[in-house]
């Protein structure tokens, strides 16, 4: 009898297995299918099994990636900085993200400002970082409160006290700032016109460059008012 009951939930488990382990394995079948599409130059299938694999295994740096590629080399300019950018939020210190996006944007002339010596200093860090660490001496200061009245030297405490809380604040400002100025948009259409007002007979100053980084401020009907770097 023991031995039956064994034998069932075995049974049970090798089935939960297989059922958990065939998706996973078509997944991976899918993603090598899609490899093999890029090498072969086929773009479009690539990119058609890749976005497959993204709904059913969800988001990640390496799809985007390997979107972005696809769409570099079928010189979609403003998809590709797209997906590269999504990749990068994910993976910000990734070097060959970071390298084909500079192609890329170096290729359609899309230059990106040299920064300050403030950016560079905030770009140390990735925002995540930056709010782990605010969050870690927001941490430190809030034990030091709690064991205030067991700690004997009170003036080294308070000392260490305020530099932890300045700390904190420079963190918190800095993770602040790396957010606010983080672009949260790419054009990716083509010869998009730029007006003075969200009006169709409003004076047209140009058009926005394909694959230029822009924060949406507001909307107004179809109409959006951008801001970019500068």
């Amino acid at each position: 009898m023991k031995y039956i009951k064994m034998s069932f939930f075995i049974s049970i488990f090798c089935l939960i297995n297989i059922c958990i382990s065939e998706p996973a394995h078509a997944e991976e079948s899918l993603f090598e299918q899609a490899n093999v599409a890029y090498s072969q130059n086929d773009f479009d299938k690539a990119l058609v099994l890749y976005q497959d694999v993204m709904k059913n295994r969800g988001l990640s740096a390496s799809l985007f990636y390997n979107i972005a590629n696809c769409y570099a080399q079928k010189e979609e300019t403003g998809q590709a900085i797209l997906f590269y950018e999504r990749a990068l939020r994910l993976s910000p210190k990734n070097a060959d993200i970071q390298k084909n996006l500079h192609h890329v944007r170096e290729e359609a002339g899309l230059f990106i400002a040299e920064g300050t010596t403030l950016h560079e200093i905030k770009n140390i860090l990735t925002l995540n970082q930056w709010t782990l660490l605010s969050l870690f001496f927001l941490l430190i200061i809030t034990i030091l409160v709690i064991c205030w009245t067991k700690i004997s030297n009170k003036t080294q405490a308070t000392t260490t006290t305020v530099l932890l809380t300045l700390l904190f604040a420079c963190c918190l400002i800095t993770a602040t700032d790396h957010y606010k100025t983080m672009p949260d948009s790419v054009i990716v259409g083509k010869n998009i016109p730029l007006r003075i007002s969200p009006f169709e007979l409003s004076e047209q100053k140009g058009h926005v460059k394909e694959g230029r980084l822009v924060s949406i401020i507001k909307k107004h009907k179809d109409y959006s008012y951008i801001k970019d770097e500068t």
